[in-house]
């Protein structure tokens, strides 16, 4: 008679054993009668079958087996995902607890814990516990290699995944700007801190002030980076996130300030430590750097106190500009003192070098002239230089005599000391005005020749310079008249008067001519000039 093993790997190997019905001893463990009562076949998966078995015993519960032909209820055992419970009348199976796995089909006892740091997924339908890849890296946290680590913060992992599938970043997920409160996140949802360096915006409006807890959503809630001019620490949207102002008059120079350390002073400001906020540059001084430095630069050895002081001035002409905290545009602009280009000396003055090496504004002495300009920005030297021949002026300024009058010589100190040609008179009003007496040299415009019967000598129009009329009854025959001696042309119908009583004879020269007379009666005079 077979034993069981061979009986087993008999029914593998034909399939089905033939048998008379009639037999005695019946089909043998492990097979039942088929329905033509002529064979027996192999126990089916999942049953068992006793000697002389004419139909299959299903396994109790859950219970399967490991391979056809069993021959009796212990070989039903526990499926896969299944731990095997038993007992003398009725063994069972019970599903894996959470955190283990059964490869089952063999009876075990207990379930296999998962490797520390794995898990099982609670949500999985039962009996899917069925190997070891059924432990996970749980939410929250990341499976290698080498084992299982937590989402760092900033990251978020949803669900029970296996090998190979890493935690995403907030900004991966769409969240720029943010990230996790703490380390294990399991969601885009845990994603409402800001990172240091970034601001709130609910709506598109940068957010100066905690936020309301309502008012947070995935939607509306989202990040830009700290606007300039203010300093954004990082955390809870609802909580200290929020962005901060810098202390008066700081600024930052860039986006994304994390500290209020970054809050400096900008060009054209100092630092004061004492208050820690920004100081405007005086007159005279400038600033070119972002930073914390307590002093302004001067421009020169000797800023000017007042504005209207002789020395170094200076005044805004660098633009800086104050930006909307919501899109960065600017809002406004300051002019600062942000450059040495800012410095500059006004009209008369001249820039030396010091004796100390710096440079020192002055204002140039009379009958020497500085800068034209009314102001003269930058730090290039520039001497005083001696007021040109025609021209003088005070206040280190030089000003064109008007027109065709002159100085003797160069360094005039004033317009009073312009004159007037030899040979000509001042004129006004365009020309149209001869004066024949005094008159201030800002009163004339230009000069014309020396009038018919004057002489000019040239010189100042309020001295010397002004026309002399010859003597009644005399003329200059060759005009212009440049002295007494150009009055030599005696009248028709007039005499050379000497020592008081008329000349009736021709004279040589005009030596001793006091004046003229009329032509005495029974006599007549022609015009003729004196020495002809």
């Amino acid at each position: 008679m077979l034993n069981q093993i061979q009986w087993t790997l008999l029914v593998a190997l034909a399939g089905v054993i033939c048998l008379h019905s009639t037999s005695a001893t019946g089909c043998p463990a492990g097979t039942y009668l088929l329905t033509s009562g002529l064979a027996c076949g192999p126990c089916p998966m999942n049953s068992f079958c006793r000697p002389a078995a004419n139909t299959p015993q299903p396994c109790p519960g859950v219970l399967v087996t490991a391979s056809s032909g069993v021959r009796s209820l212990a070989g039903c055992v526990n499926p896969p995902g299944f731990r095997y419970v038993p007992g003398s009348a009725q063994p069972s199976a019970r599903p894996c607890e959470i955190n283990t796995f059964s490869l089952g089909l063999a009876g075990q006892t207990s379930c296999t814990p998962c490797p520390a740091g794995t898990a099982t997924d609670p949500e999985a339908p039962i009996g899917e516990q069925t190997n070891s890849s059924s432990c996970r890296a749980p939410p929250g946290f990341f499976f290698t290699g080498d084992g299982v680590y937590p989402c760092a913060a900033g990251s978020f992992k949803a669900g029970y995944t296996g090998h190979n599938v890493k935690c995403t970043t907030c900004e991966a997920a769409g969240r720029v700007g943010f990230t996790t409160a703490a380390a294990m996140s399991t969601s885009e949802l845990s994603c409402t801190a800001l990172k240091p360096g970034y601001a709130p915006v609910i709506r598109g409006v940068t957010q100066l002030a905690s936020v309301s807890v309502a008012s947070i959503s995935l939607g509306s809630l989202t990040a830009r980076l700290c606007p300039h001019d203010h300093w954004c620490p990082g955390g809870e949207a609802a909580g200290q996130g929020y962005a901060r102002p810098c202390p008066d008059g700081m600024m930052t120079q860039d986006t994304g300030a994390t500290s209020p350390e970054q809050c400096v002073a900008p060009p054209g400001y100092r630092f004061d430590a004492t208050t820690e906020t920004a100081v405007e540059c005086n007159n005279g001084f400038f600033s070119s750097g972002w930073g914390r430095a307590e002093s302004c630069t001067p421009c020169g050895v000797n800023p000017a106190a007042i504005d209207d002081a002789v020395g170094w001035h200076s005044e805004g002409m660098l633009r800086l500009p104050v930006r909307d905290p919501n899109n960065g545009l600017p809002m406004r602009w300051l002019s600062v003192r942000g450059n040495a280009t800012s410095c500059f000396i006004r009209r008369g003055m001249g820039i030396l070098i010091s004796t100390n090496g710096g440079l020192r504004a002055v204002a140039c002495p009379a009958n020497f002239h500085g800068t034209p300009e009314e102001k003269r920005f930058g730090l290039r030297l520039l001497s005083c230089t001696a007021c040109p021949v025609g021209q003088g002026g005070t206040n280190g300024t030089c000003t064109a005599c008007p027109d065709n009058l002159m100085t003797g010589t160069e360094g005039a100190a004033a317009q009073a000391e312009c004159e007037l040609p030899v040979g000509s008179a001042g004129t006004s009003s365009g020309g149209a005005t001869t004066h024949l007496t005094a008159v201030n040299v800002s009163s004339l415009t230009g000069i014309a020749d020396c009038p018919d019967s004057h002489y000019c000598p040239g010189g100042s129009p309020v001295g010397a310079g002004v026309p002399q009329a010859c003597p009644i009854g005399i003329t200059v025959q060759a005009p212009p008249g440049t002295s007494s001696s150009a009055c030599n042309s005696i009248q028709a119908g007039y005499t050379p008067v000497g020592s008081s009583r008329p000349i009736l004879t021709a004279i040589a020269t005009v030596a001793g001519i006091t004046g003229t007379a009329a032509c005495p009666q029974d006599y007549y005079c022609q015009a003729y000039s004196v020495g002809n």
